[in-house]
């Protein structure tokens, strides 16, 4: 009897190794499905990181390159100011110096540009006293209207010009 209970023992343990091996079988394969599972994920973050690394330095290029063309236009402007700022100057010099020159040194033209300038609005007074000018132009030089304006140093124009549309 002795042989028999080792005998069933042995059949149970070897019953028990059987189930445990079957189970453990069946553990390695869920590990190893869960496993290849992970690595398929891990390999696509992978390329996801890869990705946003590459467009991560593409955007610092681009934000490189506009901060260069932003110093670049901001300097432009400077400039830009600067030199409006010389003109602006240069205009006002010449405007001063061409109100305090006197008008026996003036030429005829100097004159009108400096009368023309002078009138903000075309008055009727304005527009005689152009008339005026260029009458006498003709009358000394015997030529052409258009010419004659030209000499007078006005711009030539006609009624239309003055009355409101």
């Amino acid at each position: 009897m002795g042989k028999q209970k080792q005998s069933s023992g042995d059949q149970q343990s070897v019953t028990d190794l059987r189930k445990l091996y079957y189970n453990l079988q069946k553990e390695h394969e869920r590990v190893g499905s869960a496993f290849q599972n992970l690595k398929d994920q891990n390999e696509e973050l992978a390329r996801d990181l890869a990705e946003r690394k590459a467009d991560l330095e593409e955007l610092a290029n681009l934000v490189s390159t506009k901060d260069q063309v932003i110093k670049n236009a901001e300097r432009r402007l400077l400039q830009a100011k600067k030199l409006i700022a010389d003109l602006k100057a240069e205009v006002q010099s010449l405007r001063s110096r061409n109100d305090h020159q006197e008008p026996e040194q003036q030429t005829p033209e100097q004159r009108s540009e400096a009368e023309i300038g002078r009138v903000n609005s075309h008055s009727l007074s304005s527009i005689h006293s152009r008339y005026v000018k260029v009458l006498q132009v003709i009358h000394d030089n015997r030529c052409s209207m258009a010419n004659a304006f030209r000499l007078a140093g006005c711009p030539r124009s006609t009624v239309q010009d003055f009355v409101a549309s």
